[in-house]
């Protein structure tokens, strides 16, 4: 299948709120971020309507302060198999400062790095053009 993201998505785990049927907050999880996009898993039973504007609040460990985002919602599956998640669903990225932006891709983009460095292959002493030389 031919890859039709226009830019590289990173792997993390931060936890958001979003505002849901009757105006609650609603917990929800970013499992993966863009330049452009996001995935969400949510912790709801309710229907949510395709396309649909969504308004979160990001938690991000290096900040005092959550990030602020619009995303519209593009799709959504059940997740019935899943005790944790009930919906996942990929966000376009709508309204979020650039600055808020860039520190979510830093962070994700740093935790990503810092998982490629612990795996076997990327551990320099496996990799014969870069031993010690006596």
């Amino acid at each position: 299948m031919k890859e039709r993201r226009k830019f590289p998505r990173f792997p993390l785990a931060l936890n958001a709120e979003y505002i849901g049927g009757k105006n609650k907050r609603k917990d929800c999880r970013i499992t993966n971020i863009s330049r452009e996009g996001t995935r969400l898993m949510f912790y709801s039973k309710e229907d949510i309507d395709i396309p649909s504007d969504i308004q979160l609040e990001i938690e991000v460990p290096s900040r005092d302060t959550p990030v602020p985002a619009s995303v519209t919602l593009k799709w959504a599956k059940a997740l019935h198999e899943q005790k944790e998640f009930d919906l996942m669903g990929g966000c376009i990225l709508k309204e979020i400062d650039d600055a808020d932006k860039w520190s979510l891709l830093d962070y994700a983009y740093d935790n990503w790095h810092a998982e490629e460095m612990k795996k076997p292959e990327n551990d320099l002493k496996e990799h014969p053009g870069l031993a010690k030389s006596d």
